[in-house]
């Protein structure tokens, strides 16, 4: 793993870049950018994976990974089109939304994959373009996967608070029968034992 750190490290420095780099095991992803963090941060295991899938080494692979990572972190539109995305995500759910998603998450990877391509050996440029080709297939399956998690999030607070309302409205009318049912109590006991 600090042989992949080296790697990493080694790709940031040849190119004069001032970032971080730091192994996570814990992310989804192979890599991937935090733009609030200013952050990258890349999955040994994937990395190795990764590599053998495209029988490359373990370094090859990393460059061609963070390559594409670099690609988001210098492009100038990511953290507006990032914004638009959480901010589209916090909207109730249209297919003009998703469309709009997907058209972004296709910008972003297409300008990350082009930005990329300047930190990518020349005989390593193929298989760049065949990784980007697959992640802009995967991204687009995990946009969606996304859209509709977060759908049936809002779904599911919606319904959460309609039974909520619901619950209330059952205590009151609950409330109501038990009134009635003493009423119709005293009616009809009072008229048998004549209490008024």
């Amino acid at each position: 793993m600090e042989e992949l750190l080296k790697v990493a490290n080694h790709l940031l420095s040849v190119n004069n870049l001032d970032i971080e780099v730091r192994i996570d095991e814990t992310i989804k992803e192979i890599a991937n950018y935090n733009p609030i963090t200013n952050e990258l941060s890349f999955n040994p295991s994937k990395i190795i994976s990764g590599a053998n899938n495209y029988s490359l080494n373990e370094g090859n692979y990393l460059i061609l990974a963070l390559s594409h990572e670099l690609g988001h972190y210098l492009d100038e539109k990511n953290k507006e089109l990032t914004q638009r995305t959480n901010d589209l995500l916090d909207e109730n759910y249209s297919p003009d939304i998703e469309n709009e998603l997907l058209s972004i998450n296709k910008e972003l990877e297409i300008n990350a994959w082009e930005i990329g391509r300047k930190f990518v050996p020349d005989e390593l440029m193929d298989v760049y373009d065949q990784i980007n080709k697959k992640n802009l297939e995967v991204t687009n399956i995990n946009k969606l996967r996304l859209i509709y998690e977060q759908k049936c999030i809002k779904e599911k607070q919606k319904l959460l608070l309609k039974l909520d309302e619901l619950s209330k409205e059952n205590k009151k009318l609950l409330q109501r029968n038990i009134e009635l049912l003493e009423e119709n109590f005293k009616i009809t006991f009072g008229k048998k034992m004549n209490i008024d």
